[in-house]
């Protein structure tokens, strides 16, 4: 069996970690505020540590310290069988709480505003992190802030709760709840790691992409009771020299992307799956810009974007097979296209054979589902390149597409499209629908399954509707009640 020690002090716990031959379960005697940035604590050389906390903190407030799990066969296991609670935190218990049940409590924060440059719990090289139930990670929040991201040309600000880069994290049970940073405000798996979730929650976390959780060439597989609830994503505006750019946010629950191509990363670009199962759910996150509307939103609940590295065109792949992404976000908000995002390319597929994608609200395109050229989004806007999309099963319902024009009247605007599904016409989309329902949808055009007809828009993409209910939807403008493609229109009942 495991030799088992008991500390008290940082240099105790260091001690214990450094004389491990093997297996060494660590058990916390108090509480450890480490405030200096040499006090992190370092697990390698195939050690297998089992930390518990008997109800105790371990509380990092210093710049650049936390836990860093590397190399292969080594593993960090936190909490376990009646070990009592475990926390591990920043300092930032100040910041404003994010209210999983009201995301825009965030409303007033800005976001960047702290000085902490560390994930709490660092994972590379092919180690492994193990969290079970009573383990919380929280009060962690990172610059989030353009200006702030680079140190030394390096984009480093991911992760603020995990940051996994080849490696694995196997989430059993606890919470991820409060914590910040670019991409990933609770976790963050890139470089073909591999992230399962089978219970536990991921909730009240604030980042511009991938809130919740942001998953770059890697996967997730997300199961049982699991829950990434409440989390926001928020976009920003920096300046560039003498120009002022936006950073467009997606996915206020979760991120599914190909690798991006920033600073000195060199992030390993690949394939990427998610899969979502069981009971597990993606609801109640929010998407919606910075404090002034003024970036870009895509995704209110998973958001899809494709490699920005040139020549790299990613499998990108998203199966709903059960559980629920019901995602709320604020009808004030909505997002458009942005420039910057139009070299992200990806080979995307959805497979929905089950689950639900419900209470979406957004004031542009897609209430449930948009499929766009550049993004892919399950509520809120827009979030990967041109995508296949098979439903066999599920319910996609109580979605909308609405806003209005307050420059003309508050009139409903047009755009708005597709309450349930919305294909962009230009871009090569493709929807199959064999199974499952599309019900109680409303949009300004087309409350069930819409394709973009606007003059710019207008192209390839298909909606083969071979099986399945599409009813109970409703459209301030469009054909009569009824379920075929309208002759004059592309798209499709119910009034």
């Amino acid at each position: 069996s495991a030799a088992e020690v008991e500390v008290s002090t940082y240099d105790d716990l260091k001690k214990a970690i450094d004389n491990a031959s093997d297996e060494m379960t660590i058990k916390l005697g108090n509480d450890l505020e480490l405030k200096e940035d040499t006090q992190s604590i370092e697990i390698n050389d195939s050690k297998k540590i089992t930390l518990l906390g008997n109800g105790h903190t371990i509380k990092f407030t210093g710049k650049e310290n936390g836990i860093t799990v590397s190399g292969k066969d080594t593993s960090l296991t936190l909490g376990g069988d009646d070990a009592g609670k475990l926390v591990i935190s920043g300092p930032d218990a100040d910041k404003p709480n994010v209210d999983p049940k009201n995301p825009e409590t965030i409303e007033n924060v800005k976001y960047e505003d702290t000085s902490r440059e560390a994930p709490l719990i660092n994972v590379k090289d092919d180690a492994a992190l193990t969290m079970n139930d009573g383990v919380t990670l929280t009060d962690n929040w990172m610059a989030a802030n353009w200006a702030k991201l680079q140190v030394n040309g390096v984009h480093r600000y991911h992760g603020g709760g995990v940051y996994v880069e080849g490696g694995s994290f196997t989430m059993k049970g606890g919470t991820v709840k409060r914590n910040s940073a670019d991409w990933g405000g609770g976790v963050f798996i890139a470089s073909d790691g591999k992230f399962t979730m089978s219970g536990g929650s991921i909730e009240g976390n604030v980042s511009s992409w991938g809130a919740g959780l942001c998953v770059m060439s890697s996967t997730a597989d997300i199961s049982g009771n699991a829950k990434v609830d409440g989390n926001r994503a928020m976009g920003y505006k920096y300046k560039d020299g003498n120009n002022e750019v936006i950073h467009s946010a997606i996915g206020g629950g979760i991120a599914l992307m190909g690798a991006m191509p920033y600073g000195d990363n060199n992030f390993t670009n690949g394939d990427g799956a998610l899969t979502i199962k069981d009971s597990a759910s993606v609801s109640n996150n929010i998407c919606c810009g910075d404090t002034k509307r003024n970036a870009n939103n895509w995704g209110g609940g998973i958001g899809i974007a494709g490699s920005g590295k040139t020549g790299s065109v990613p499998a990108l792949t998203l199966n709903i097979n059960g559980g629920g992404v019901s995602v709320y976000c604020s009808s004030a908000t909505g997002g458009t296209e942005s420039g910057a995002s139009s070299n992200f390319s990806a080979e995307v597929k959805i497979n929905m054979t089950n689950g639900e994608i419900s209470g979406n609200k957004v004031n542009y395109k897609g209430g449930g589902v948009d499929l766009n050229g550049e993004f892919i989004s399950f509520g809120s806007g827009n979030a990967a390149s041109s995508a296949v999309f098979h439903m066999s099963g599920g319910k996609i319902s109580n979605n909308e597409a609405i806003g209005y024009q307050a420059s003309n009247n508050n009139r409903p605007d047009s755009t708005c499209t597709g309450g349930g599904v919305n294909l962009w016409g230009s871009d090569n989309n493709q929807f199959y629908m064999t199974g499952g329902e599309i019900s109680g949808n409303k949009a300004v055009k087309g409350g069930g399954v819409h394709i973009s007809d606007e003059s710019w828009s207008k192209g390839d993409s298909i909606a083969a509707l071979l099986g399945g209910v599409i009813q109970d939807n409703r459209a301030i403008y469009g054909p009569p009640d009824r379920d075929e493609k309208s002759t004059s229109n592309n798209y499709y009942g119910n009034e």
